[in-house]
């Protein structure tokens, strides 16, 4: 996660802070947490596979959200814009997307469908 010494390093300076200290501002992007680790290390496949596995990846920083992204692609799988992290509930144990090896289409439909409600799975 990428810190920066100074709240003026970084134009997202207002959130996010380690510990609240406010002289370091980390970037912070949500990916990774509905995968499965035996997945991540497995079936990773080349770009443009119709079976390749899609990850959401939330948060605020468009810059960062690229250097994710592109992390995801490389490990090979498709990245997906969840939103913000404040969204980022969508991709939470309980909703339909989490633990899902779904593809771009799928992924996208089970963001979209999830609710805020918290299920006893995302209470654990």
């Amino acid at each position: 996660m990428p810190c920066y010494s100074s709240r003026h390093d970084h134009p997202n300076t207002e959130r996010h802070t380690p510990d609240g200290d406010a002289s370091r501002v980390c970037v912070l992007e949500k990916a990774f947490n509905g995968i499965a680790a035996a997945h991540l290390q497995d079936k990773g496949l080349p770009a443009g596979r119709p079976d390749r596995i899609a990850l959401p990846i939330a948060g605020d920083d468009p810059s960062a959200k690229a250097v994710v992204s592109d992390l995801v692609d490389a490990l090979g799988f498709d990245p997906v814009d969840a939103g913000t992290l404040d969204e980022s509930w969508r991709q939470q144990p309980g909703t339909p997307s989490y633990g899902k090896d779904y593809p771009v289409d799928k992924l996208k439909a089970a963001l979209a469908e999830a609710t805020p409600e918290r299920t006893e799975q995302f209470k654990a």
